[in-house]
């Protein structure tokens, strides 16, 4: 019997124990956009050009329609921003043009997606002491995300990695809609957290590399 060939494996950010862990959803992810991509498929679209677009969408409008304090329009932005990161992987994996360049231009999609928001946040909030925090995270987040990717290169994961994007943009939205304003000490926790992390991520990847 002819055995299935193991699938080739991308740049990624998320390690085995996370990717298992998270299995079911992927699952009904892939399952609930498996239309859409076939659509996007059908156009001829690449991969590349819905990460281009989902970047230059947040990087354009985002930044403008939260300082004007549009932050209905703003959210839809982030949303649109968010699902078409969502799906890009799984349109290379359709068209069989997964690759590590593109993983790594999904993974800048990511990160500089979280980095334009925090920036954006910084440039407009009246504290000193929160822009400068705010600065701080969207640069720990890179170093953060990078060594992860490092970790999982050389496949030395931690067990549990605490991600704090998706809950940032919610607590941020929440103190734009004047629901609830926990966003200094949130950040200021996962600047602690993230911290901490990157050194732990470092001693694991120095010694690695000996």
């Amino acid at each position: 019997m002819q055995q299935t060939p193991p699938q080739k494996e991308y740049l990624n950010y998320f390690g085995e124990k996370e990717k298992a862990s998270l299995g079911r959803f992927a699952a009904a992810r892939d399952k609930i956009l498996s239309p859409l991509i076939k659509v996007l498929v059908r156009f001829n679209l690449s991969a590349k050009i819905i990460t281009l677009v989902s970047f230059l969408l947040l990087l354009i409008f985002f930044p403008i329609l939260y300082q004007q304090k549009i932050y209905w329009a703003a959210l839809i932005v982030l949303l649109v921003h968010i699902f078409l990161d969502s799906i890009d992987g799984n349109l290379a994996r359709a068209t069989n043009s997964a690759s590590n360049s593109g993983a790594l231009c999904d993974m800048l999609n990511d990160v500089t997606g979280l980095v334009i928001v925090a920036l954006t946040a910084a440039f407009c909030s009246e504290s000193s002491f929160q822009t400068c925090l705010l600065v701080f995270y969207a640069v720990l987040y890179l170093y953060f995300t990078v060594f992860i990717v490092v970790q999982n290169v050389l496949k030395k994961q931690f067990n549990m990695i605490i991600r704090s994007k998706y809950l940032f943009y919610i607590v941020l939205f929440s103190r734009a809609f004047g629901v609830v304003d926990i966003l200094t000490v949130f950040v200021l926790i996962c600047c602690i957290h993230m911290s901490v992390h990157s050194v732990l991520s470092l001693k694991v990847i120095l010694k690695n590399l000996d």
